[in-house]
């Protein structure tokens, strides 16, 4: 009986020895983070150029507690009913090609109306539109202000920016007559010859104001035909 149970014994497997684990793989090195870029420097503030000032009487934009005298050649064009906004465009005549090549010599400026008796002296500030911070002359903490196109902290030759009528909305008063009402169903208002009528006129479609051209503006470009 002995012998068979040590036969037995002999004969029964023997369980595999429990393999070692393989060891955990190293986690993978997080990569680098891409360097942040730099952000484009803020170009240096400047004035407007001088251009040439017309003859003739000063047509302005009045109300809101402001006046803004615009010399010519000018255009402007209302963008929104409130608070009203106008967009005035104004040509440096003395820039080489102005008036002959597309925007060159061309200026805009932001005028929106604000509190009408706002208190205070017009001086520099600073407007957010579309997350963007920009450069302006406002009237007091409140009042209208004037917004500049990026790069620009001075109106230089397009005009001057000064206190005005505490009227609501805004005019055109031409020399010193009486101010007529802003009509913006008229469309875009345009510098004209006052030797020839009235300084200023209405179109639907925009076409070149009248001022002090140079002579290379007056005369079409030449035909690629």
């Amino acid at each position: 009986m002995l012998l068979l149970l040590l036969s037995l014994a002999c004969d029964t497997p023997q369980p595999e020895a429990t393999p070692e684990p393989a060891p955990a793989p190293e986690p993978a090195a997080e990569p680098e983070p891409e360097p942040e870029p730099e952000p484009e420097p803020e170009p240096e503030l400047k004035s407007m150029p001088a251009g040439v000032k017309a003859e003739g009487p000063t047509v302005a934009i009045v109300g809101s507690g402001v006046r803004f005298e615009l010399n010519q050649p000018f255009q402007v064009m209302q963008t929104e009913p409130d608070p009203l906004t106008l967009v005035v465009a104004w040509w440096d005549v003395t820039a080489p090609g102005a008036g002959q090549h597309g925007r060159v010599g061309l200026y805009n400026i932001t005028l929106v109306a604000g509190n009408p008796a706002a208190e205070g002296p017009i001086g520099p500030a600073t407007y957010t539109r579309f997350s963007r911070v920009g450069t302006a002359l406002r009237k007091g903490t409140d009042g209208s202000e004037l917004r500049f196109a990026k790069g620009y902290n001075a109106i230089g030759g397009m005009g001057v920016f000064s206190d005005g009528p505490e009227t609501e909305g805004f005019s055109i008063q031409v020399g010193d007559s009486p101010p007529v009402p802003w009509e913006s169903d008229l469309g875009l208002l345009h510098s004209a010859d006052p030797a020839k009528g009235p300084a200023f006129y209405y179109t639907k479609q925009p076409v070149q104001p009248w001022g002090p051209w140079q002579p290379s503006a007056l005369t079409p470009p030449p035909s690629d035909q």
